[in-house]
């Protein structure tokens, strides 16, 4: 398997250690992040390989509800 750049989305610090501390022994590079509205912020400026989430963005369903208004 080849080294990727993840976008890492977790707002539990644990789950984001432990899951940052596997994938970096893997090899690869992670940015992580705590909130969808960070995740977009990160998308924007820089080139991922792919993005690991839970299943909730958090703050991102504000940004959404707003944008059907």
């Amino acid at each position: 398997m080849s080294n990727h750049k993840i976008l890492l989305v977790e707002d539990d610090k644990l789950q984001a250690k432990t899951t940052k501390e596997y994938l970096e022994k893997a090899g690869h590079e992670i940015v992580w992040v705590e909130n969808g509205m960070s995740a977009i912020k990160s998308a924007k400026t820089g080139y991922f390989d792919s993005m690991l989430s839970d299943q909730e963005f958090g703050n991102l369903s504000e940004i959404v509800s707003k944008g059907k208004n």
